[in-house]
This record gives structure tokens, sequence and C-alpha cells, in this order.
């Protein structure tokens, strides 16, 4: 979702412009929140590819919401990635700036990245099963390792 800045005669606000109108309103299987479908933006985006007549490409989707699982469930296949991300939330990234190190979080009082247990948990409740290959990731180096090797390969 974007947005922009916003002032009327109360203030200044931030006003997030959802993208309902083209791809809210849906029923997908997870629930995703309702401005808001990855999987309709990703068949949106391969239809418009196949109207050119050009073949699908492999995905290698980097994801780590709950809402991130849709997609990895219903439009990713056999020839494509998910790089998941594991491990523990940072408490307010807002707050961060500059680089930081791979470890910043590791004692961080807040939850964990959500893909891989909603991937869990719509394989026990409903038996999906992402038909991609799922690579779980934490860091940095190890995103850039498995990039670097989808990339050889």
């Amino acid at each position: 979702n974007v947005g922009s800045w916003v002032t009327n005669n109360i203030g200044t606000s931030f006003k997030i412009r959802y993208q309902s109108s083209k791809y809210g309103g849906h029923e997908c299987k997870l629930k995703c929140p309702p401005n808001l479908c990855k999987t309709q933006v990703l068949e949106d985006i391969l239809n418009r590819m196949s109207s050119k007549d050009m073949q699908r490409p492999r995905i290698v989707y980097v994801g780590d919401g709950h809402n991130d699982a849709c997609p990895a469930l219903q439009v990713l296949n056999e020839n494509d990635v998910l790089l998941a991300r594991e491990g523990k939330r940072c408490p307010n990234p807002n707050s961060l700036c500059g680089p930081q190190p791979d470890n910043h979080h590791d004692n961080a009082e807040s939850g964990t990245f959500a893909i891989l247990s909603t991937l869990e948990k719509a394989k026990k409740r409903k038996g999906l099963v992402p038909k991609c290959r799922v690579c779980p990731w934490n860091t940095g180096r190890e995103l850039r390792s498995l990039v670097n090797d989808i990339l050889s390969t």
C-alpha cells in the first residue's frame, strides 16, 4: 500500500491509500487482509505478461508475513522459490537507522516472522502445502547466499 501526507483543519497525517478497489473484496483460503491479497496482485502481473505472449518466468518470492503465505500456496509452482524469513521480528524497525548487524534483534522482545507458522497452520488445518521450494532465512547474509545459489542454477 502507498500513502501520502494530508493536511486538513485537524492537522497533518499520513493517509494510506489501500488497494481494495483493485485487489480487495476477495475470498481467499487464508483470509488475507481485506485491503490487499498478494495472490491477486501476483496473478494480475502474470496475466499481463501472458497477454504479451511471454513465457511465465520463474518466481523467486521473498516473504515474511502471514499474507505472503497466500501466493506461496496458490500461485508459486514447482519451478519457483519462496525465500521465507524466520527468526524474531525487530520490535520497532522504524526506529533504526544506518547499517544494522544481522544479530541486532536476537534478544528483542517481540514476535517471530509469521510466514512459516502460517504455512504450517495451512498444512495442518486445510492440507495446503506449497508446490515451490521453500528456503528459510534469517540474516541478510543467509538471504544473499540463497539468492546467489538460485542465480547460479
